[in-house]
């Protein structure tokens, strides 16, 4: 067996290998230990595979024959969850359809019932509306008294009020005021005590003179009018 290599210019390493084998006549014949003759034809294989063995073996020690290197990864493993089977579903007998009987209605009778005559219709007379009842006119109050100052310049008749005798004695003085309403012909309609003396003998005697007392018509605008003004009545001892 013959091996030769040859070397591209592009570095690449080829091998080419061819063995030789003796002719047969050649081969000596051995025998067994049993006598038993063993032909020479398959120790000449077996070298001719030893030889090719060890030429490839070269070969690769040489880098003329790659050798692929397995690309070692990281081992990934699928787990496939198969999902529960479900249990079965118990299929529904189909139950028979019951013949449904038609049944014969026999129709009604219509009853006709007689409308009742309407009712009359009562209508109550609506009373009158009351009628309003007027008040009476009530004539507008004629104007107080006009207040004046001095009732004593229109007065026409005059007459001083008596000493009570009693209290004359006595020794006892006072002051009555009073207030006197002249009516529109000049006479004391009216007369009260605005501050009395603190004896009554001696307002009752203030009060009877001033009735008696006459004035002359007061006039505002040509128009006589009611007025009003006080007087005073010292009682002193001389």
């Amino acid at each position: 067996m013959h091996a030769t290599l040859d070397m591209a210019g592009g570095g690449t390493a080829t091998a080419g290998f061819h063995t030789t084998f003796p002719e047969d006549r050649e081969i000596a014949v051995e025998r067994s230990v049993y006598g038993v003759q063993s032909g020479p034809r398959w120790r000449t294989i077996g070298l001719v595979v030893l030889g090719h063995v060890a030429l490839i073996g070269a070969l690769i020690k040489l880098d003329v024959i790659p050798m692929a290197k397995a690309k070692h990864g990281p081992l990934v493993i699928d787990l496939v969850i198969e999902p529960p089977v479900p249990p079965p579903v118990p299929t529904e007998t189909a139950k028979p359809v019951e013949k449904v009987k038609s049944l014969i209605v026999a129709p009604q009778p219509i009853v006709q019932v007689p409308t009742p005559a309407p009712s009359p219709v009562i209508t109550t007379p609506t009373p009158p509306p009351p009628k309003a009842e007027v008040a009476p006119v009530t004539p507008p109050s004629p104007p107080g008294p006009v207040a004046v100052d001095d009732v004593s310049s229109n007065m026409l008749r005059y007459e001083a009020p008596k000493y009570p005798i009693e209290l004359r004695r006595a020794h006892k003085e006072g002051i009555v005021r009073l207030l006197l309403v002249i009516d529109t012909q000049g006479r004391v309609a009216q007369a009260s005590i605005i501050d009395t003396s603190g004896y009554k003998s001696m307002d009752q005697s203030a009060l009877e003179a001033v009735r008696r007392w006459l004035f002359k018509p007061f006039m505002r605008g040509g128009v006589p009018v009611e007025v009003q003004g006080a007087v005073r009545f010292p009682f002193k001892l001389k």
